[in-house]
C-alpha cells in the first residue's frame, strides 16, 4: 500500500479504470448476446415446430415413442406407436433410412434417444419434435380429423 507522500514519486502508474471498464463491457456484451441467442432459439424453436408439420405433411413416418397408454390416451393423427424401448428392434419397419422421420413423446426426453438410436441405426433424416404438446404451437394442423380435439390430439 502506498504512502499519501507518494504521490509524485515520478513513476508511471497503471490506469486501473482501463481493464475494469473492459472486463464490465465484456460481461455486458457477453449477457446482450446470451439474451439474443435465447430468443433466436425461441423463434428457431417456432419455426421448427412448423417444419415438423410441413415434413409430415409431404409424407414423414410421424412416431410417437411414448408408452402404450401414453398412446392409447391421445397421440397425433396419423403417428405410428413405436415405444422408446422397441426403436431398436423395430426400426426395419419404419421404411427407408433416406425417408424423414419425426419423433416425438411427452416430455422431449425420450424422444430425443429415440432419435439418437436412429441415427446409429443409419436413418439420415432425423427430427426430434420433442414434447407432443409442441405439434399444436406450430401454424396449421396437419393430420386434423374429425375426432381430433382442438389441441391436435386425438
Amino acid at each position: 500500500m502506498r504512502n499519501r507522500d507518494d504521490k509524485n514519486d515520478g513513476e508511471a502508474k497503471p490506469n486501473l479504470g482501463a481493464p475494469r471498464r473492459r472486463a464490465l463491457f465484456a460481461i455486458a456484451f457477453a449477457f446482450v448476446a446470451g439474451g439474443f441467442g435465447l430468443w433466436e432459439g425461441g423463434q428457431r424453436s417456432a419455426s421448427a415446430h412448423a417444419e415438423a408439420q410441413r415434413l409430415v405433411a409431404a409424407g414423414a413416418t410421424l412416431i410417437d415413442v411414448r408408452t402404450t397408454q401414453e398412446f392409447e390416451a391421445g397421440h397425433i393423427p396419423g403417428a405410428v406407436h413405436v415405444p422408446v424401448h422397441e426403436i431398436e428392434a423395430r426400426a426395419h419397419e419404419l421404411g427407408p433410412k433416406t425417408r424423414p422421420v419425426v419423433v416425438y413423446c411427452r416430455s422431449g426426453n425420450r424422444s430425443a434417444r429415440a432419435a439418437r438410436m436412429l441415427r446409429a441405426r443409419g436413418f439420415t433424416e432425423v427430427f426430434d419434435l420433442g414434447a407432443m404438446s409442441r405439434w399444436s404451437q406450430g401454424t396449421s394442423s396437419v393430420g386434423e380429423t374429425e375426432t381430433t380435439r382442438r389441441d391436435g390430439v386425438q
